[in-house]
């Protein structure tokens, strides 16, 4: 895991913890519903392989970004199942900020996380699942021995 830390003088200060296990549902008990969720699946040949997917977590009122990261088997519609990872994938990159310094995700994304500063790939919940950020707590706050996946229609499809 590794957690990056905007300061206001615009330094990031990184911790890096390898292999650590903090998984979804503790994530959510301890902070509650994020702000917004946003979900990318990489666009790959449709050919039998597994197809790399990212879920980010936004908590702009408390100054954070969670993403943990998967993959899952090709094949309509995608199934991503952040609650089901194993424990060495259980280990998110995260971002922290004072909220008062008032960034977006946009200005995160591109200033410090040194990858995915194009966020036309990721999508709202809303849109890649049907379901809202609050819906997502729900469903995935509490650990369940149920197939805790949902569906993500390809977005590529069409393309």
């Amino acid at each position: 895991m590794a957690v990056f830390h905007a300061a206001p003088d615009g330094t990031i200060n990184v911790l890096q913890f390898p292999r650590f296990d903090y998984p979804l549902q503790t994530l959510l008990t301890a902070y509650g519903p994020p702000n917004d969720v946003y979900v990318f699946v990489q666009d790959i040949l449709p050919v039998n392989t597994e197809r790399d997917y990212e879920v980010l977590l936004e908590y702009r009122d408390q100054g954070m970004l969670v993403m943990y990261s998967g993959s899952t088997f090709v094949g309509e519609p995608i199934a991503v199942c952040p609650s089901l990872l194993a424990p060495a994938a259980r280990a998110p990159e995260i971002w922290s900020w004072s909220p008062d310094m008032g960034l977006t995700l946009a200005d995160i994304a591109k200033k410090y996380t040194g990858g995915f500063d194009d966020l036309s790939y990721y999508l709202p919940i809303s849109e890649a699942a049907g379901f809202s950020p609050s819906e997502f707590y729900e469903r995935f706050k509490v650990e369940s021995d149920k197939d805790d996946c949902f569906s993500v229609v390809n977005p590529y499809v069409g393309k």
